[in-house]
């Protein structure tokens, strides 16, 4: 009887095991091809969301350029009537080399004062950004009262 028990146990292991080895090589390339098939579908993904991204900066870039553009013809019209202005303000003393120099004197002072206000507010020091005011309206005033005593001379 013992025997017979071997017998029967060998011949269920094996019925038993031969199946499930023989499924085993299906069942693995199916999954195999499911991974593989995963694995595309995450890539054309991954591709897609960076041709969007892509898109999405390029009309970024798109609409920064064209308001930029539009901003310095803003610009450029306003420097065109400010010049205008001031032509029309002292008119022929323009054109004496004192006057040119003092004109050149005041643009560099200014010009320097309001760069060294611009880094100030990006720092966020709030007294060098009062400090630069003042002195912005102290040039300003000085070159009005150096203009007047040209014009005079």
């Amino acid at each position: 009887m013992n025997r017979f028990k071997a017998i029967l146990a060998l011949i269920i292991v094996s019925i038993v095991a031969v199946p499930a080895v023989a499924s085993a090589g299906p069942m693995a390339r199916i999954a195999k091809e499911h991974a593989k098939e995963h694995a595309k579908a995450k890539a054309k993904a991954k591709a897609k969301a960076k041709a969007k991204a892509k898109a999405v900066a390029k009309a970024k870039a798109k609409a920064v350029a064209k308001a930029k553009k539009t901003i310095l013809a803003k610009r450029k019209a306003q420097a065109k009537a400010k010049k205008k202005e001031f032509i029309a303000k002292h008119g022929p003393i323009l054109r004496r080399p004192k006057v040119r120099a003092e004109l050149a004197t005041h643009a560099n002072r200014v010009a320097r004062l309001k760069r060294i206000q611009f880094i100030a507010k990006r720092k966020g020091d709030v007294k060098t950004v009062k400090r630069t005011e003042v002195l912005l309206r102290l040039e300003r005033a000085r070159h009005n009262r150096k203009l007047d005593q040209l014009k005079r001379s």
